[in-house]
This record gives structure tokens, sequence and C-alpha cells, in this order.
């Protein structure tokens, strides 16, 4: 009972996406994308996003 989320691209809220400069994980076999260091919002949106998704689940919204 509760609220819960489902994501097909949960995969991207990982660290290596919000900041491809750190490395990629070991399982990870794809070239690193360039959207979040080549736009000034895509990581902003990404952060609210996740934000909000935390506050619907806790219940805040």
């Amino acid at each position: 009972m509760g609220r819960a989320v489902s994501d097909s691209s949960f995969h991207h809220f990982c660290d290596y996406n919000w900041n491809p400069r750190m490395g990629c994980p070991s399982f990870v076999n794809e070239p690193a994308g360039e959207g979040v260091l080549s736009s000034s919002d895509a990581l902003d949106d990404t952060h609210r996003y996740v934000e909000n998704i935390a506050a619907w689940l806790a219940g805040r919204i």
C-alpha cells in the first residue's frame, strides 16, 4: 500500500548520466552522451524531475 514509481529509464538516474566525466560503471558498454554537458538546462531539468518524484513519493504533493 502506498505510492510507487515505475520508470523504464531508471538507469538514467545513475551518477554517470549526471556527470559523464566521472567515467562509466563496468556494466555500461555504450559511448557517453554529451547532453548534460552541452545543454545548460539538461541537468537542472533532471534534478527537478527527481525532486518531483521524491516529493510525490513522500506525500508532499
